[in-house]
């Protein structure tokens, strides 16, 4: 493997711990770093994702 999936695999294995161990603080810590590892930067990073304030999810919050 290389180095970015070796610590892929290392922060995602930690992001399972602790979130069942129910540490939900740590949990997204880890799981931002494993996304990070992943080479994703977030919504505002993705060209193709809807912009969150479409007519869409302004009309129902459950899909936002």
């Amino acid at each position: 493997m290389t180095p970015n999936k070796d610590f892929a695999l290392l922060v995602g294995k930690a992001f399972l711990q602790e979130t069942h161990q129910g540490h939900r603080d740590a949990a997204i810590a880890f799981g931002r770093a494993f996304l990070l590892a992943l080479g994703k930067q977030g919504i505002d990073e993705a060209p193709h994702a809807p912009p969150m304030h479409h007519k869409h999810h302004a009309e129902n919050p459950v899909h936002a």
